[in-house]
């Protein structure tokens, strides 16, 4: 098996309301996607290296129904985005990507500016490549820190390297264990806002798999594997209190 983490040389961003921003070309229909044509956004990163997993729609769409937005030019989509409201505070912004064929014409800056305008004065978060981070900052984005890709295969005998300490139980995810995840990331300042609905999709989601760590009953960290749509799998998050949950 192959196993992946994170996003190969990206950089997370962050930025605070601002605008006004300029209409769209008039020959450029920016709406809502349904989920089939989802599908396709998903085939585009999957061409674009990013490697989405294979279920990863219903996670971003639990909290916000409407996150994936499109462009289409005489029918055809040239460019696709999501803009995810978490709350009336935090928005996260992802899949941005234009067709190839349609780059520089102005069709992704109209798409973008749509989803600026949708997360309204929200904060904004986004794993952008490093080649965009100059452009972002013309957004109003700011760099807060890099995130690098891990892969390899995974050892044989990983079960005996990676001894669960006697300490530590281990269970896996089960529907009751969301509101010890919500805390868990309250807590630690994990995420900038609270994600109940996304966590229930993504620990329980198809082909996933999500373990916790507890110590007397303590949640101690926990982590979660997803197949993507290479066959390929993908951890993220892991979050743990320490070296012997992480490991754990």
């Amino acid at each position: 098996r192959i196993v992946r983490a994170a996003n190969h040389g990206a950089v997370s961003m962050w930025r605070s309301c601002f605008g006004p921003w300029t209409s769209a070309p008039s020959a450029l229909q920016i709406r809502s996607m349904a989920q089939d044509e989802v599908l396709i956004a998903l085939a585009w990163a999957e061409t674009e290296g990013w490697e989405p997993g294979l279920a990863d729609i219903t996670p971003f769409t639990a909290p916000d129904p409407s996150a994936f937005m499109g462009a289409w030019l005489r029918g055809r989509l040239v460019a696709c985005i999501s803009v995810v409201r978490y709350d009336e505070h935090f928005a996260f912004v992802g899949f941005y990507i234009v067709d190839p064929q349609y780059r520089g014409q102005g069709y992704g800056m109209a798409l973008w500016t749509a989803a600026m305008e949708r997360a309204g004065c929200r904060r904004v978060g986004l794993d952008g490549v490093v080649s965009m981070a100059a452009a972002y900052e013309k957004s109003g984005f700011t760099a807060e820190f890099r995130t690098l890709r891990q892969c390899g295969q995974v050892p044989h005998n990983a079960d005996e390297v990676l001894k669960e300490p006697s300490r530590l139980t281990i269970r896996p995810y089960e529907p009751g264990h969301t509101t010890a995840l919500v805390a868990f990331e309250a807590q630690n300042n994990l995420f900038p806002a609270e994600r109940r609905s996304f966590l229930e999709a993504w620990c329980g989601g198809t082909g996933s798999t999500c373990v916790l760590a507890f110590h007397d009953g303590e949640l101690r960290g926990y982590g979660v594997i997803r197949p993507t749509v290479s066959r390929s799998f993908k951890i993220g998050p892991l979050f743990a209190m320490d070296i012997n949950a992480a490991q754990a």
